[in-house]
């Protein structure tokens, strides 16, 4: 039975921090490892011009890492707020979300897409990312975030 634990292990861990499988009906050729490429730009945005640099998450709610990953998202959000448009795209819940994952040759979720303010692809990341990794991307692409929200949401004391 141990054995059987220490076979599955690592499956599992795969499975959780690289990806939850196919992204939206029709995806094939899965990738289950945690990559970062760079793509040719192509012109994308999913919102109205907001002049920011985007982030678009495409993920589902049934996704394991996807849900790992929605308070680093909410997260980001809200402590670099005015610094970068945070969109996240259910792919498998809604006929739009699965229409933009075909678009963008979505192979895995989580897929984190980083755009420049101007609509244009900068770099792409398949698996789960942590919020200072998100950070540490766009510093990297030439857009340093400045945080302004708070850092833990809950501001209210306790008392007894």
């Amino acid at each position: 039975m141990w054995l059987v634990a220490v076979a599955i292990a690592p499956l599992v861990l795969a499975a959780l921090l690289g990806g939850c499988g196919e992204a939206g009906p029709g995806a094939s050729d899965s990738t289950v490892a945690s990559s970062t490429s760079t793509n040719p730009p192509q012109t994308f945005s999913p919102t109205s011009g907001s002049g920011l640099p985007q982030l678009i998450d495409l993920g589902s709610d049934s996704c394991v890492p996807c849900q790992m990953m929605a308070p680093e998202l909410e997260a980001l959000g809200r402590e670099y707020a005015g610094s970068v448009e945070v969109v996240v795209v259910d792919v498998n819940n809604t006929d739009e979300g699965a229409a933009l994952a075909q678009q963008l040759g979505i192979r895995v979720i989580p897929t984190q897409v980083f755009i420049d303010p101007a609509g244009n692809e900068l770099r792409r990341h398949e698996g789960y990312l942590s919020k200072d990794d998100m950070v540490a991307f766009f510093q990297q692409l030439g857009y340093p975030l400045k945080r302004v929200g708070p850092v833990n949401p809950d501001t209210t004391q306790s008392g007894g």
